[in-house]
């Protein structure tokens, strides 16, 4: 069984700091299940690298019938949104996405 990376008390310069700080404004967009998101983010292959990106642009999901994957990287490519990390490894950028995920939702309870 795979262990997940320990969870910093803090706010670390790799999760928050660089690249995606906390935006505490961002507004809360409902979810089916009574939770709320204030980021979504996507892995994708950017620029020779692995990039999390933010799915959720301006307060809006993507439009019906949009891959979350191509709306981030199009919003990216016009400049409305950056990454909230960049690796040389999908293993690396997915554990960035756990463990930020992790740390956002004890963060904006």
């Amino acid at each position: 069984m795979k262990r997940k990376p320990p969870l910093p008390e803090r706010n670390p310069v790799g999760l928050f700091g660089g690249y995606g700080g906390v935006d505490r404004t961002r507004p809360r967009l409902g979810n089916p299940d009574g939770t709320f998101s204030t980021e979504e983010t996507v892995t994708v292959p950017l620029d020779g690298k692995w990039a999390n990106l933010p799915s959720i642009v301006d307060g809006k999901r993507p439009p019906k019938g949009r891959s979350p994957e191509d709306w981030a990287v199009e919003q990216y490519r016009k400049g409305k949104n950056k990454p909230v990390g960049m690796f040389d490894t999908l293993r690396q950028a997915l554990d960035h996405a756990r463990a930020r995920t992790e740390a956002l939702g004890k963060i904006l309870k």
